[in-house]
């Protein structure tokens, strides 16, 4: 396993904070409105990641990640995903750790081997 704590651009499936979409984030566990954002975020349908564009095959996993109670000032939660995702027809497929915090930032957090 690789770390990494770096900005990517996602694409991910954005649903509004309307009643329809709140009732159904508590059922599905692949999107979820996140603490101190005012959206839904849904899983990546791609990304790119230094300048090169990956397409989410399927979502493995997905979980909150809290900072430990004597970090939380400076870490709130944000929201991960284990993908597998691939970057054309000719790579093979990486299982990537991706993440969004409250702010709306993604950033790629680990690929593992």
């Amino acid at each position: 396993m690789r770390s990494y704590a770096e900005p990517i651009i996602a694409h991910p499936d954005e649903f509004t904070t309307d009643r329809f979409a709140t009732s159904h984030s508590t059922t599905d566990h692949s999107s979820a409105e996140l603490p101190g954002s005012d959206r839904i975020v849904g899983p990546p349908r791609a990304f790119l990641w230094r300048g090169r564009h990956y397409a989410v095959r399927s979502v493995v996993a997905t979980w909150l990640d809290q900072a430990p109670w004597w970090r939380t000032a400076a870490a709130p939660v944000r929201r991960c995903w284990r993908v597998e995702a691939t970057a054309g027809m000719a790579s093979g497929v990486c299982l990537v750790d991706l993440s969004c915090d409250a702010d709306g930032v993604w950033h790629l957090i680990c690929v593992h081997d």
